[in-house]
């Protein structure tokens, strides 16, 4: 993260890391004159490091970061809420496929938007395009990356790709958190410290409210000996791949640190503006100028047909936690514009089961916290809609799109959209009426999903809207489970 204050030369002659600041506090100041808004949100898109698995949902840096600034905000009369939409890798999601449910995953009018998908390879173009349609949604919000990874002292954000985009789009408030160099640039230099489930980091050797942990003060009991065993555990910076509750403590502070200079400076900016007797209250609060694609800088990576639009991408996404808006929707049956109204449309919904009580918690905590489940239970699920060949007709409304792509994901697993989907001859897809063919189809844009129509010019059925069929013909042995729809 680069720091909201800035050098004395910085003020002079103002850069990248100025507008990237500006940025930050306009957005605080303006959610804190904002009449109608109560709640200032960050919404957090990404892979089971944003989840937190491996630990209690209670120590992931979401969590960390709510306690921390929840009061701040309170003092503005305003509730801090974070929207944690991380979820683990067995769905077969990645960065490549949810950038496109941004609007759905997190609700479309969070102030800050955060993008954490450490391990997952080169992610250029989903950065780029999230940037972009960040600033069309309601609040216009900044992007920040959270990664927790990197070699050495190597910055995780130093290629020249990441360079570009920090400066390519400062003035839209694009940063970045690299966890390991903030331990590095505290002093410490040992490596030994990122090793799986060591403690400490040579400066402490667990959490805040870890040392505040006493077997006979602890929100449940729990022996000496455990509390201990806890204390140790709070401490742990890496789990594996996974952070540690003392190493989200790091990106927590971090993040609170450079957040609450900003509500500072914004304070100061409002303080300001009340002052000065030339401003008229009608004047205390604007909206920002609302931002077409042909207001943002040209595309230095991402697909210009996809990421250079007027409107984010829509989804529908039966994963879960979702906070959002869907785009598609699964058209009602006996609806009078349903174009198969009728037929038979049995699909159903699923969800992969899993042990709450065990999913991603370490034993200890299991142990520790029997009685307090909500402390450590994760909510991320895999989810789909599912059918077969006796279930009919799978209809969805489509809402209206920009360039006309549709595109479908499916459950669960990297690789099943090929054998589900795209070789499936006993599939049969419908574009209001018209059976798609087969051969147009591709993998796109991660494994798990199948691009059924790249440009249809938003055409619309005789009801004036368009829709998708999906069925099983008879002689489909698969049970398809649709998790998502994309559309731009």
């Amino acid at each position: 993260f680069t720091q909201i204050i800035p050098s004395n030369k910085q003020q002079q002659q103002p850069n990248a890391n100025v507008t990237r600041e500006e940025k930050l506090v306009d957005t605080i100041a303006r959610a804190m004159l904002n009449p109608t808004q109560t709640h200032f949100t960050i919404g957090v898109i990404g892979s089971s490091v944003a989840a937190g698995h491996d630990n209690c949902r209670y120590d992931n840096y979401e969590s960390q970061l709510t306690r921390t600034l929840s009061p701040l905000w309170e003092t503005a009369g305003m509730e801090f809420t974070i929207q944690n939409a991380g979820e683990g890798g067995g769905c077969g999601d990645s960065m490549r496929n949810q950038v496109y449910c941004i609007t759905q995953n997190v609700s479309p009018d969070v102030d800050i938007v955060h993008y954490s998908w450490t391990y997952f390879g080169e992610d250029s173009n989903e950065k780029e395009s999230l940037i972009r349609w960040s600033q069309m949604m309601d609040h216009q919000p900044p992007v920040h990356v959270v990664n927790v990874g990197g070699n050495g002292k190597k910055q995780c954000l130093d290629s020249g790709k990441d360079q570009i985009l920090l400066d390519h789009y400062s003035v839209y408030g694009y940063n970045g958190f690299c966890m390991r160099n903030a331990f590095w640039s505290g002093g410490n230099t040992d490596e030994v410290i990122f090793e799986g489930k060591h403690v400490g980091d040579a400066f402490y050797n667990t959490t805040r409210y870890g040392e505040d942990l006493q077997s006979n003060t602890a929100e449940i009991s729990m022996s000496a000996a455990d509390a201990q065993l806890r204390k140790d555990s709070l401490g742990v910076i890496m789990r594996n791949w996974h952070p540690g509750p003392l190493g989200f403590q790091m990106v927590s502070d971090a993040m609170a640190y450079v957040y609450a200079t900003a509500m500072i400076h914004a304070i100061d900016r409002i303080e300001a503006k009340f002052s000065n007797p030339s401003e008229k209250a009608a004047k205390q609060w604007e909206s920002r100028p609302i931002l077409l694609k042909d207001d943002l800088p040209s595309p230095q990576f991402c697909d210009p047909r996809y990421c250079s639009v007027d409107t984010a991408p829509t989804c529908l996404n039966f994963e879960k936690p979702t906070f959002g808006w869907y785009g598609a929707s699964i058209a009602l049956p006996d609806d009078d514009l349903n174009p198969y109204r009728g037929t038979k449309q049995n699909w159903i919904s699923y969800t992969k089961p899993v042990d709450p009580s065990t999913y991603m918690i370490p034993k200890l905590e299991q142990k520790l916290y029997q009685q307090d489940p909500d402390k450590c239970q994760f909510p991320d699920r895999c989810g789909a809609i599912s059918g077969e060949y006796y279930s009919g007709r799978l209809v969805f409304k489509l809402p209206k799109m920009e360039v006309g792509v549709i595109a479908v994901c499916v459950c669960c697993g990297k690789d099943v959209a090929e054998r589900m989907v795209l070789e499936n001859e006993f599939l049969q897809v419908e574009l209001n009426g018209l059976i798609l063919n087969h051969t147009s189809w591709d993998i796109w844009p991660e494994k798990k999903c199948v691009r059924l129509v790249s440009q249809h010019g938003n055409i619309v059925g005789d009801s004036g809207h368009s829709y998708l069929s999906l069925s099983l013909l008879e002689g489909n042995t698969q049970n398809v489970k649709i998790s998502h729809v994309i559309t731009i």
